[in-house]
């Protein structure tokens, strides 16, 4: 943790921070979580947090995301299958076809709790194709040729042919 200056003269605080978790709602609008230490929470303590109707202080960021080895990780390309993934994964008819056609991984995928909460049908079809497809993020469609071949083979085409 520091406070500097940047090369404009701006006061600045440098921490670290690890994303645990972001959420999207209606109410509450957008929201990242994260772990701080106690020493690079410091800074903050004496700014003013949101209460009630009161809002918060409001602070510019700049993140850097790292590898497991400390150096900055390389920004990672939306590509054409993965911006297709996520839009269908918002619509209910695409919802309704990983449900028929992988009726137990969507089960599985429904039923996961998240903070005692279960999951949304979004992030529940966005489970079920990263299982069909075998990649951990929807990044990889367009990253891994094997991962895009199932996807074309096993989601694009038959979901293809039935979306209104």
């Amino acid at each position: 943790m520091a406070e500097v200056e940047t090369e404009s003269g701006i006061p600045a605080i440098e921490a670290e921070l690890m994303l645990l978790n972001w959420s999207v709602t209606a109410n509450g609008g957008a929201k990242l979580i994260f772990a701080i230490s106690e020493e690079d929470l410091e800074p903050f303590r004496s700014l003013t947090r949101k209460d009630g109707k009161h809002p918060g202080q409001r602070l510019q960021a700049v993140f850097v995301v790292l590898n497991a080895d400390e150096t900055p990780a390389p920004r990672r390309v939306v590509g054409p299958r993965c911006l297709l993934a996520g839009r269908w994964c918002r619509e209910e008819t695409f919802q309704e076809f990983l449900s028929a056609t992988w009726p137990t991984l969507w089960t599985d995928a429904i039923n996961t709790l998240d903070g005692g909460e279960y999951i949304r049908k979004d992030e529940a079809a966005a489970m079920v194709l990263r299982r069909v497809c075998e990649v951990n993020t929807r990044y990889e469609l367009d990253e891994k040729p094997e991962a895009g071949r199932l996807f074309d083979l096993y989601i694009r085409g038959p979901y293809s042919e039935i979306r209104p």
